[in-house]
């Protein structure tokens, strides 16, 4: 797993060798999350503690796609 960001107590991770659709994970505390970037879905459990990544993962969407791209790559 790689961490792109960290905000706060969380981390924004995107998995090596993972499954489509294109997503990232916030991670730390009472947070584990996965947020798919396109259409922008959230899944999992800390949304509220998580606002301030959430709102760099929206802004930062079409660098982690790229991001997740270039990780995945097959």
């Amino acid at each position: 797993m790689t961490t792109i960001k960290k905000i706060g107590r969380q981390n924004v991770k995107i998995h090596v060798g993972d499954h489509n659709p294109p997503h990232v994970h916030i991670v730390g505390g009472p947070v584990s999350l996965m947020v798919i970037l396109t259409p922008f879905e959230i899944i999992g459990i800390g949304r509220n503690e998580a606002s301030e990544a959430l709102k760099w993962v929206k802004t930062n969407r079409e660098y982690l796609l790229a991001k997740w791209e270039e990780i995945n790559a097959q």
